[in-house]
């Protein structure tokens, strides 16, 4: 492993520019080539002795400009870690889910897209997820916001984690910190094998905020598969509205989309 990758130990002050300083001194080819190095690759220690109020604050100072995504970083015990990283594969899930999803609604647009928007928990690091849905704060019926939510745009009630490089480790603890987050209902984990040739998914029903839940639905398959693979959401649910009120019109009662889409998609853009 070349000297980039050598975990770095905190300086006597530890500061945001430190934090940075180290980050950009990491290749990119590097990170890529630690996870595609083994099917079960450890997270890439960064640097340590780092606390959580200034991991948040690095990343809310350096949101735009941060070397690695805070999509694809963690704090573990002090330690600033990656956990994966942008591949083709990665992206190659995420944006086709975004599109059929919001396909399945019935009526594009009615679902909220947040994207990787950051979400906050006190005492905790903050997190940023591959995509987030939830209700605009015009969405007809809609109810009140969760308990601890301050803004609609805080409200995610679908929240989508992929892994290409990152182990079912860290997206087990990914879902655990999202079913700590109030509003959240639906948690989907997809894990994508080499040149996305493979598709693994956990789907979590989240009824309230609390530790994970027993998994919901679990899948597995392969690009050259031909039966379609579905996960169903409520679109109630998704959009806030309490059950019994009418949706707005034209929008379904549930979004079905089609898993084995996406892999094939993924697999023949990577």
């Amino acid at each position: 492993m070349q000297d980039t990758l050598t975990a770095t130990a905190a300086p006597a002050t530890v500061t945001t520019a430190s934090i940075h300083a180290v980050f950009r001194r990491m290749a990119a080819n590097d990170v890529a080539k630690h996870f595609e190095a083994s099917p079960n690759p450890e997270p890439l220690v960064v640097m340590s002795g780092v606390s959580i109020t200034l991991f948040n604050k690095y990343f809310a100072e350096h949101d735009e400009d941060a070397p690695v995504a805070m999509r694809f970083v963690n704090l573990v015990d002090g330690s600033i870690v990656i956990t994966d990283y942008p591949s083709a594969a990665h992206e190659g899930v995420t944006m086709p889910f975004v599109t059929l999803l919001d396909q399945a609604s019935g009526v594009p647009g009615c679902i909220a897209l947040r994207g990787s928007t950051t979400a906050h928990r006190a005492g905790f690091v903050s997190k940023e997820a591959d995509a987030t849905f939830g209700p605009y704060d015009n969405t007809p019926n809609c109810g009140p916001l969760p308990t601890g939510l301050s803004s609609f745009g805080d409200w995610m009630t679908l929240v989508l984690e992929v892994g290409y490089g990152q182990s079912w480790r860290g997206l087990h603890e990914a879902a655990s910190w999202w079913a700590m987050y109030p509003g959240v209902r639906y948690i989907l984990l997809i894990r994508v094998g080499p040149r996305a040739a493979s598709l693994e998914y956990e789907l979590y029903h989240i009824d309230s905020v609390g530790p994970l839940s027993a998994v919901f639905q679990v899948g597995r398959m392969l690009a050259g598969n031909r039966e379609p693979r579905f996960v169903s959401f409520d679109t109630r649910t998704i959009l806030g509205i309490p059950p019994g009120l009418p949706l707005p019109a034209n929008v379904n009662d549930v979004c079905r989309v089609d898993l084995l889409t996406i892999n094939h998609r993924a697999f023949h853009n990577t």
